[in-house]
């Protein structure tokens, strides 16, 4: 029987984590007919890990029979584990699930049954709660106050709404997100150098919705356990992120088909900062260079290269072609990349 849904688990250096998680998988498997567990498949990506995390998966692989378990030859990095799994799931839908984040109770038969019930969706977004993984204070009750599904079939239309609306957090959180797989594969395929972006997934979210439709579960799904990122805490990866990594990703949403307007709005916004706090760009731009004047130097460089794209003209040759395909040059990129 075909799978219908992979649930996927990059992973690294977690053990006792990934434990939790796994107990409570199997929980929520065990507690699904036969015929839908028979269409669901559970693959974790351990990423080179130190700790006891191969004799945790070992032990597990003896209780779990949908559990497949893959040992990466060396650490390739957390961005492209998690596009690994994606790739690498045999199911029509694909979900990269973090080995902390927990489900509520009846969550994988509700997302098991929307996919069903739509076939044609090329990305769902799962409502969530969030928690403070050190303090265990509930710090949002649920992501999106939706009464009802929100969904459409013109998934670059609904994702361009959410995006507007400030929802880029919740479109770029990992365990929120079920793709259809071949989709999620061609996007990684057609940007093969994105794993250095620290919000791939958000690219990988953008081109997913402009191949079918997008759609919005009402009822929470999971629970984002906040402050455990890999690169929570880390100035680096943060500076990276909001001085080249956001502004980049907007420049490559144009590629995709979306509203120029719409991209230079939110980069606009990102200037100003409305994402991922912090002040106005340019203001910490000169707190950078007052403190590190070579890392002000570099922030400013980093900001305007990636914001080019913004506003240089688009190429329709290398644009991506929504639901008809990959143009002919795109394609043989593709090719050259695989």
């Amino acid at each position: 029987m075909s799978k219908l849904l992979s649930i996927t688990i990059p992973t690294y250096n977690r053990a006792a984590i990934l434990d939790q998680q796994l107990g409570r998988l199997k929980e929520a498997f065990d507690a699904l007919p036969e015929d839908k567990r028979e269409r669901l498949e559970l693959l974790v990506s351990n990423n080179r890990s130190s700790d006891q995390t191969a004799d945790v998966l070992e032990r597990w692989q003896g209780q779990f029979a949908q559990l497949r378990v893959h040992h990466q030859d060396h650490n390739i990095g957390a961005v492209r584990n998690i596009s690994w799994c994606l790739c690498q799931a045999a199911g029509k839908f694909v979900w990269a699930l973090s080995d902390d984040d927990p489900l509520e109770p009846g969550a994988l038969e509700k997302v098991f049954d929307r996919l069903a019930a739509h076939p044609d969706i090329g990305v769902m977004v799962l409502n969530f709660s969030s928690r403070d993984a050190q303090s265990g204070k509930l710090m949002s009750a649920r992501k999106f106050a939706l009464d009802a599904d929100d969904s459409d079939a013109d998934g670059l239309r609904l994702f361009s709404t959410y995006i507007a609306r400030g929802a880029m957090g919740a479109l770029v959180f990992t365990s929120a997100l079920v793709y259809r797989r071949d989709h999620a594969r061609e996007a990684i395929r057609h940007w093969p150098d994105g794993h250095s972006n620290l919000l791939f997934q958000l690219y990988i979210t953008a081109a997913c919705a402009t191949r079918g439709r997008f759609h919005v579960m009402a009822d929470n799904v999971v629970e984002f356990m906040s402050g455990r990122s890999f690169f929570h805490g880390d100035p680096e990866l943060e500076f990276r992120m909001k001085f080249h990594d956001v502004p980049l990703i907007y420049s490559k949403l144009t590629r995709l088909g979306y509203s120029r307007t719409l991209c230079r709005r939110l980069f606009h916004a990102h200037l100003r900062g409305k994402h991922f706090g912090g002040g106005r760009m340019w203001l910490q731009i000169g707190k950078y260079a007052l403190r590190r004047p070579a890392a002000g130097v570099r922030g400013a460089w980093l900001l305007s290269r990636a914001s080019a794209g913004i506003y240089s003209p688009v190429n329709r040759a290398q644009v991506w072609q929504t639901r008809s395909g990959l143009s002919a040059d795109a394609q043989q990129r593709v090719h050259r990349a695989t």
